[in-house]
């Protein structure tokens, strides 16, 4: 049943134009980049501490969080230019690495290290098949494969010349990584990621849907983004102990009311 206030924040939501929902959501966006910036800062103190003991599943983590908001800029620029459709493509990839750091930060130490190789070990895979199939011998991708494979405790993974890429799955699908998510919404989230891979996938469908509703389809597509957002920045004050509990929820509520017209 709905709430008095969601009736309100529908009531007020049908009755502006377009043009001002996208700005609300633009503007509600925007509430989370000091504490976002907070929050990265702090992750780049801990990664030049010296006190810090740093490994891999740290660096994981940071390395998908910093890249996680520079696909969020990146879709928000995307609202300025002629081409706001294909923010559609950042906030896939928001979403994408959201799944996927909520399902490693639940994981053992162990099984954390073993994403970690898995995904540093894909990576050399697919830039030495690129090199030999340009017709050079990628030396270094397989001398950096090796040590990484050796440099992690337990599996070994077979020689980079004969190993199949199918052994590097680690991940669960993303319809699997929706229902684990923990997400309020979790059972129907799957949904907002087939919308999000319609256009990126070439689905007919999502171009005819678009039509002359492309601020529309922006604005919807960057709701997901905020919604994201919020969610990344409850992720990230956890793994910083909380440092940043009072900001996230005084740049929650800001959004909120942002996007309620009360702000």
């Amino acid at each position: 049943m709905e709430t008095e206030k969601q009736k309100a924040f529908a009531k007020f939501w049908n009755e502006i134009p377009e043009r001002r929902r996208k700005v609300l959501v633009e503007r509600a966006y925007m509430a989370f980049r000091n504490v976002r910036n907070k929050q990265i800062e702090i992750l780049r103190e801990l990664k030049r501490s010296k006190n810090f003991t740093k490994n891999g599943r740290f660096t994981y983590f940071f390395v998908v969080v910093e890249s996680f908001w520079r696909d969020a800029d990146f879709a928000l620029a995307l609202g300025k230019k002629n081409h706001s459709h294909y923010a559609t493509y950042p906030v896939r990839t928001m979403m994408e690495k959201l799944l996927k750091i909520l399902w490693f930060t639940k994981q053992t130490p162990e099984i954390q290290d073993t994403i970690i190789k898995k995904e540093l070990l894909y990576g050399c895979y697919l830039f030495h098949k690129m090199e030999q199939e340009a017709g050079r011998t990628g030396e270094e991708f397989e001398k950096r494969y090796g040590e990484i494979n050796h440099h992690f405790n337990g599996e070994v993974l077979p020689p980079i010349n004969s190993v199949k890429a199918d052994v590097f799955k680690i991940f669960e699908s993303y319809k699997i990584l929706c229902q684990k998510s923990g997400l309020i919404d979790a059972t129907t989230l799957y949904n907002s990621y087939r919308h999000l891979s319609g256009l990126p996938h070439g689905d007919i469908l999502s171009i005819f849907r678009i039509g002359d509703e492309e601020r529309e389809e922006y604005r919807r597509v960057m709701m997901l983004a905020v919604r994201f957002s919020i969610e990344m920045l409850k992720i990230t004050d956890l793994q910083i102990d909380r440092a940043t509990k009072n900001e996230v929820a005084s740049a929650i509520e800001r959004a909120d009311k942002i996007t309620s017209g009360l702000a």
